[in-house]
């Protein structure tokens, strides 16, 4: 199927190839036969990609700022990937659009196949033939609204959100500064309400279509517009001024103060300069609101990726109902959403759309409408190349679940130096980050469905680098079918998950290897170290530190039943890694954490691990730290020698036996690429097995246990 993106590099706009999606639960699949480009919010992320490295480092200087704290936490390397892989990332461009349900996924039971629907949300109703939007991004079209109309829908709960924070009223006086798209059904949505209604815009054309659609007084005057305002409101002001211009001037904001009567109402919908003018604000003692995009449940993962509705009673007006309520306007004929068409486009043409609001092409652009075929049947899966492979061929063919950022800057750059492994097919959900894995790495295939690669006789080892909540489904699957499997940590996020997969494991004769990316522990330094440690005889104290950084409580490695939280998505490394050194399995152990504060998400933290052989760990994990000193720190006393490792910059050992006494790396190495060349070369008859099973159960097991110590507050004795 075809779907439009931004090349991030170039800037240009293009129309490419992927797989059709899946819908996941509480999800359903749309095929798209209208979509809307906006003015607005497109226009402004096109502008950018197209600016120079300097102009987007002043623009964005928190993107700066990221790629120096990555420097730092991950060294220079790292930090290069992760840029090369950030600007080869296609941004899906749309967020409005209206077709057919053609697929719906588990727990769904407001839509079904067939039933014609307006969809929302960027990253979701993309300008693309096939979608897959979560329920609540989602309502039906009314009878007598056509796929055209229904495509405004996104938009028009943009315009409703506006209107409802003004808290105009029946009989009140609304000034609309800007007259574009959103304007002009702002405009008509406080028509509908018993609004008397001014409008503004430096656009003759735009004022003279808000005349036609009925609005009040409008002008492109800036001297006629206070003349017309005082005039109507007999000198008091407007009770309420709604800017849906875009612009960076201040202008909007001067006006809107001037305008408004005292204790009036400022709305701000479009993109302007947000200077506050002092006197005539405080003066008249103004309200200045900023409306946040469709409503409430915009940005809430909860509510918008999750399906979780707000009690009716307590939020009225939701994106989804405001979407709702926007389409049944238009239903009731008192919202007209043709005239605002002033192009459309079939999907192929799609540049051409984004030439006419990113360039000064002379024609007038309001609403500009991309059109999909009504039929067509597409794929899961895309061929690149005809596969060569000799039967018999007994090197590594692997398969790829997962292609995010971790992938895409670490994993599969240290795969593709290995020699004699061959990259079978990647699959990713949308299919978007499949495709440009398999075409950086030259993948055969690229897929949006995982049983693609389950299902390929061809591959015989499978790497999982999906989020945490899949990976234990994921790996048991792959162990039923006899393939070996590399899981990104943790293995699961919960007991019965681990459970299972030991059941899984031992139950096959001749089970294939099963590995974790616990990294750290194949890292040169670590290496180093426990290479120093087989001369110790006697219990050892480690310490490990690791200033982790602050994560919102929204990202998803923090929700328990997605990431696991930072405990089992994170600390397992080091759980992990302080086994590792101890050389002994942990029989007791015990999590004291810091209060949250409403800001931290149980990931300020001491875990103390108490282990057979007399050692002691303690692992000091703080999300409310300064990175400026970087993130992992480890000492270790034992046996007449003590060491200390840096973030794997520098390392110090003081012994009678060993001459170290520092060494300092310029590049960080963490152990990624040594981690993967060991699983390669021992599946592939080469080498010794890096982790045997009962290690990675032992890690994983303690780490839930930690987990639990980290909720109870309670220690933890670890019978067996």
């Amino acid at each position: 199927m075809r779907q439009v993106i931004l090349n991030p590099k170039s800037g240009k706009i293009e129309v490419i190839e992927i797989p059709a999606p899946k819908p996941a639960p509480k999800q359903i699949l749309v095929r798209n036969l209208f979509s809307v480009i906006s003015a607005g919010t497109e226009r402004s992320t096109v502008s950018f990609a197209q600016q120079s490295l300097i102009q987007k480092a002043k623009h964005r200087p928190e993107l700066v700022k990221q790629v120096l704290d990555k420097v730092r936490q991950d060294g220079i390397l790292p930090m290069i990937n992760a840029v090369i892989n950030r600007l080869t990332t296609p941004i899906p461009l749309g967020y409005s659009s209206a077709g057919i349900v053609e697929e719906i996924g588990d727990e769904i039971q407001e839509f079904k196949i067939g039933d014609r629907v307006a969809c929302g949300g960027g990253g979701y109703a993309v300008h693309s033939e096939m979608i897959v939007v979560p329920q609540n991004l989602a309502v039906k079209i009314p009878p007598n609204v056509e796929f055209d109309e229904a495509a405004f829908a996104t938009i028009g709960a943009i315009a409703m959100q506006g209107v409802r924070l003004s808290n105009l009223r029946i009989g009140e006086i609304g000034v609309v500064l800007g007259l574009g798209l959103i304007g002009q059904l702002t405009h008509q949505i406080l028509k509908a309400s018993g609004v008397k209604v001014i409008g503004f815009d430096i656009n003759e054309k735009r004022v003279k279509l808000a005349r036609e659609l009925g609005i009040d007084f409008s002008t492109s005057s800036i001297s006629e517009l206070y003349s017309i305002t005082s005039e109507i409101t007999n000198g008091y002001g407007a009770d309420s001024v709604i800017i849906t211009a875009s612009t960076k001037s201040n202008q909007p904001v001067e006006i809107a103060g001037e305008l408004a009567r005292k204790k009036g109402t400022i709305v701000v919908v479009g993109a302007v300069g947000l200077n506050i003018p002092r006197k005539s604000y405080y003066e008249k003692e103004l309200n200045f609101v900023i409306s946040c995009s469709y409503g409430p449940g915009r940005y809430d993962p909860m509510y918008e990726d999750k399906g979780n509705d707000y009690p009716y009673g307590y939020v009225r007006w939701t994106e989804n109902r405001n979407m709702q309520a926007f389409l049944n306007l238009i239903s009731e004929k008192k919202v007209k959403v043709k005239p605002l068409i002033t192009h459309v486009f079939p999907i192929e043409d799609a540049p051409e759309g984004y030439r006419l609001i990113t360039q000064n092409a002379g024609e007038e652009a309001l609403g500009i409408l991309l059109k999909y075929p009504s039929s067509g049947k597409f794929d899961k899966k895309i061929n690149l190349l005809l596969d060569k492979t000799e039967k018999g061929f007994i090197s590594p063919s692997i398969g790829v679940l997962g292609a995010g950022n971790f992938a895409m800057s670490t994993i599969l750059p240290n795969i593709k130096k290995i020699k004699n492994v061959k990259l079978v097919g990647i699959a990713s959900a949308k299919g978007l980050s499949a495709r440009k894995a398999a075409y950086r790495f030259k993948f055969n295939y690229f897929s949006s469905d995982e049983n693609e690669i389950f299902n390929d006789p061809q591959i015989n080892t499978l790497l999982i680098l999906t989020r945490h909540n899949l990976h234990a489904k994921q790996a048991i699957t792959a162990l039923k079918l006899g393939k070996n499997v590399y899981v990104e940590k943790p293995l699961c996020i919960k007991k019965d998950e681990l459970n299972e997969i030991i059941s899984t494991y031992t139950q096959l004769n001749t089970p294939p290897y099963l590995f974790v990316g616990f990294n750290r522990r194949f890292a040169p330094f670590i290496k180093i170290i426990k290479k120093v440690l087989q001369n110790v005889f006697e219990p050892v104290i480690i310490n490990i530190r690791v200033n982790a950084g602050f994560i919102p409580k929204d990202h998803w490695i923090q929700d328990p039943e997605i990431g696991g939280g930072r405990l089992i998505g994170e600390a397992c490394h080091f759980i992990d890694l302080a086994i590792y050194l101890a050389n002994s399995k942990v029989v007791e152990l015990n999590v004291e954490s810091l209060p949250d504060l409403g800001r931290y998400s149980k990931d300020n933290f001491i875990v103390t691990l108490k282990f057979n052989n007399g050692s002691i760990a303690t692992i000091t994990y703080t999300s409310n730290g300064n990175k400026s000193i970087g993130k992992e720190y480890i000492e270790i006393f034992g046996g007449g020698i003590s060491i200390r490792m840096n973030d794997y910059s520098s390392l110090e050992v003081y012994s009678s036996e060993f001459k170290i006494k520092k060494r300092i790396y310029l590049f960080k190495d963490k152990g990624h690429k040594a981690e993967i060349e060991s699983f390669i070369n021992y599946i592939s008859g080469k080498g010794e097995k890096p982790m045997s099973f009962d290690e990675i159960v032992h890690s994983t097991a303690v780490t839930l246990y930690a987990y639990e110590s980290l909720l109870t507050g309670k220690p933890i004795k670890i019978e067996s």
